[in-house]
């Protein structure tokens, strides 16, 4: 069961991460200007995912709008 420390400790700030950065891959791809830009992701200084910038910043919006939800369920403002 979760505590009122777990929610205010862990899950608020989890949530919230995930909010800022939807907002950082909006405005990656709000610059693109109608054409995509090319995207490599480094692990260990090796690349691991080679495409645009969509491949990785549609996952990181679709989820930060699922915990923007979770978050305004939480404060009351939102139907489930």
């Amino acid at each position: 069961m979760m505590t009122l420390d777990d929610v205010l400790e862990r899950w608020i700030p989890y949530r919230l991460q995930a909010i800022e950065t939807l907002k950082f891959a909006w405005e990656l791809t709000a610059n693109e200007a109608g054409r995509p830009r090319r995207l490599e992701v480094l692990v260990d200084g090796r690349v691991k995912l080679r495409g645009n910038v969509a491949a990785i910043a549609n996952p990181m919006i679709e989820a930060g709008v699922i915990h923007a939800r979770a978050l305004l369920v939480f404060m009351g403002r939102c139907a489930i």
